[in-house]
């Protein structure tokens, strides 16, 4: 008996350990990272550990995770619920600009500081990733002239098209020594075909126009894209050009494209509410009312995060306002910087990770119906139709991870948690079922007597129904039926000081693009 009972425990032991290894993840603090939304689930990437030092170190593992949202939770239950996805990554990465593409069930990564080493690239200047299924990276994507900037940003439209803007490419993250340089122009990625193109209306170099550390958002009118807050690079150090000092973009100051007519323009906002300047903060549309939401932010020079964190933007009558928000931990995500936020449904935001001094791996969800922060989270409902698109593989570059199933929209973190959970189960139920039978036999021991007495009376008394009734009894049958780096000419200072976004050869319901082709990587 005690053999017994020291057997079926220790496979309860095992089932129990295999239970705790299937156990959701908590990530590591990290910053500058990006998360984007796929149907029902959240996807981080990369990130840095930063302190309130100011050291800042990429990432070298535990890059990619996935948090389901189809199920109502509690706050706490979803901020260890993340799923971290094993099956290849893209390496260390941060400062990238990354967006998500829907209605393909793909997201965009492009660009970044990669491991923060000088000459360090990473694999492509672009990769996208694929979540259908158990999800693919695409690798190998040709960059078309594109060149591999930092601190940018992506916006993706309803046609499936990313428009890029902003940064900087230097030597940080090129490779390549000489004067750095800062984007003018937009850039278009066509992500169904993988192809690049630019328009021709160019921003001012080297002026509060040429942003880094900005944020984007796309309006409700889908068309106009709105640039908000960053740093922008004054003057140049020295005559190398290397160098720059920077300068605070302010924050009347709002930066604007329209990507139907291919122009820029500025808009200046009015009021007596004025945020403090700012950069490494989210922007975020609110899709009832188009109005423009700011979370967190810090300055250059400084490791934390500003004091007024939370400002809200009518694009329509171009003025700020502000709410309270609470503070404390229970009371949601308080001051940050180089957080995400992704909007889930039409009115919860999500506030992830990002630094109040010290990286941290905090979640925290606002309902920006009521501003209030929630204890607990809505499910994501994904309409049917939806679920049912099979998101594409552009390009014809190698991939990570397993190729997609057509038609399926469960999550990568989900899947292995699920074959995981099985098998855990599977070891529970053997584990019961051992002890039960066990348990079972030794009763069965104990009895065996008085089982063979039931019998010799049962025959005695079925002969004497034979002999009375002169026939054999029914015979006993035990049958049972079956039952994805070069840089672009356009991206040369000598673009300095032409006029802000007007273009006389575009006409009206047109946008003309420069088709991008590869070039030496000094620009000849």
């Amino acid at each position: 008996m005690v053999g017994s009972w020291t057997s079926s425990s220790a496979l309860l032991l095992i089932a129990i350990a295999a239970i705790q290894s299937v156990r959701a993840d908590t990530p590591s603090g990290r910053a500058n990272h990006g998360c984007a939304l796929l149907r029902s689930t959240i996807y981080c990437y990369g990130g840095a550990e930063r302190t309130v030092a100011g050291a800042t170190t990429a990432l070298s593992s535990n890059l990619f995770y996935s948090l389901d949202l189809s199920e109502e939770k509690s706050i706490s239950d979803l901020a260890g619920a993340w799923q971290e996805y094993t099956a290849g990554n893209v390496g260390s990465n941060f400062y990238f600009a990354m967006t998500a593409v829907p209605e393909l069930n793909i997201f965009v990564i492009d660009g970044g500081r990669g491991t923060g080493q000088t000459g360090y690239t990473t694999q492509t200047p672009t990769v996208t990733f694929n979540a259908s299924g158990s999800g693919s990276w695409n690798t190998g994507i040709n960059p078309g002239g594109h060149p591999l900037v930092d601190t940018h940003q992506a916006v993706s439209d309803n046609s499936s098209t990313v428009y890029l803007c902003g940064g900087r490419s230097s030597d940080i993250n090129a490779n390549t020594a000489g004067p750095m340089q800062f984007p003018t122009q937009m850039t278009l990625f066509n992500t169904p075909q993988s192809t690049w193109s630019s328009t021709p209306a160019t921003l001012r170099s080297v002026s509060s126009q040429t942003r880094l550390h900005h944020k984007a958002a796309l309006g409700i009118d889908g068309r106009t894209i709105y640039y908000v807050g960053g740093i922008y690079p004054s003057r140049p150090m020295d005559a190398s050009g290397a160098s720059y000092y920077y300068s605070h973009v302010n924050m009347t100051d709002i930066l604007v494209y329209d990507t139907i007519q291919a122009s820029w323009s500025t808009r200046t906002t009015s009021g007596s509410i004025i945020p403090t300047p700012r950069m490494d903060h989210t922007l975020t549309t609110k899709p009832n009312t188009g109005e423009l939401i700011v979370y967190g932010g810090t300055q250059l020079d400084s490791s934390l995060p500003i004091d007024d964190y939370f400002y809200i933007l009518d694009p329509q009558s171009m003025t700020w306002s502000n709410r309270t928000l609470g503070t404390s931990a229970a009371q949601g995500a308080g001051p940050r910087h180089g957080h995400a936020a992704v909007l889930a449904g039409n009115s919860t935001l999500f506030i992830i990770f990002g630094s109040t001094g010290d990286s941290d791996s905090a979640l925290s969800a606002l309902d920006i119906e009521n501003w209030s922060w929630l204890s607990t989270v809505p499910a994501v409902v994904v309409p049917e139709s939806e679920g049912d698109q099979q998101g594409g593989s552009p390009g014809n570059g190698q991939s990570q991870g397993e190729q997609p199933d057509s038609g399926s929209s469960v999550a990568p973190g989900t899947i292995a948690g699920a074959v995981v959970g099985a098998v855990a189960g599977v070891a529970i139920i053997g584990a019961l079922v051992f002890f039960f039978l066990r348990r079972r036999r030794n009763q069965n021991g104990e009895t065996v007597a008085s089982s063979d007495d039931d019998e010799a009376v049962a025959a005695r008394r079925l002969k004497a129904l034979e002999a009375e009734h002169h026939s054999p009894a029914p015979p006993y049958s035990d049958i049972e039926p079956p039952s994805s780096r070069q840089f672009l000419p356009s991206y040369d200072n000598t673009a300095a000081g032409k006029p802000d976004g007007s273009s006389s050869s575009v006409s009206d319901g047109q946008v003309q693009r420069l088709v991008m082709a590869p070039v030496k990587p000094d620009g000849a």
